[in-house]
């Protein structure tokens, strides 16, 4: 009898995991494409910055875009921003959650009157960041332990407890 349950349970849980597991696909083609490591702009450093005149700013990173390599074309890039904005979000876990992601992936959009897309950004937004998950699983733990009031409240308080010693 639980194992025709369990069944019956997965067979419904599926469909909403492939629909989240196809966000993450695209998301994660499209961060492949994009430059590797060895690719990416260089941070300027202090001496640097006082040549060029800019103003020495603690805790922010200047980057050297000129050093920015990347061999992506226009298409890719195109079809990359529009399989997300037609996306359908029905039966997928957290929408709203996806479509927040998506809605600061558009701001950056390139347009053709805005010549100066900025890909260092998207890449950025797009790295792997355990606050901001895109894997299926990562993004209900995220959920469950943030977002879903009585199991956020249970979970911050066994942090409380945890970083107390167990003390009260």
């Amino acid at each position: 009898m639980i194992d025709q349950l369990l069944n019956i349970l997965t067979l419904g849980l599926k469909p909403l995991y492939e629909r989240n597991l196809s966000y993450y696909n695209i998301i994660r083609d499209f961060r492949e494409k994009l430059p590797r490591p060895q690719n990416k702009a260089t941070p300027i450093s202090q001496d640097e910055q006082e040549k060029i005149g800019l103003p020495s700013l603690s805790g922010i990173n200047v980057v050297n875009l000129a050093t920015f390599k990347t061999t992506i074309s226009e298409a890719e890039i195109d079809q990359f921003y529009n399989k997300l904005q037609y996306f359908d979000y029905s039966y997928i876990l957290f929408p709203n959650y996806y479509r927040k992601f998506t809605a600061n992936l558009m701001r950056f959009k390139p347009e053709a009157k805005n010549k100066n897309f900025d890909l260092f950004m998207v890449q950025q937004i797009l790295q792997e960041n355990p606050l901001k998950p895109l894997k299926p699983f990562p993004v209900l733990f995220y959920h469950i332990k943030w977002e879903i009031k009585w199991t956020s409240s249970i979970y911050i308080w066994f942090l409380r407890r945890s970083k107390n010693g167990g003390h009260q």
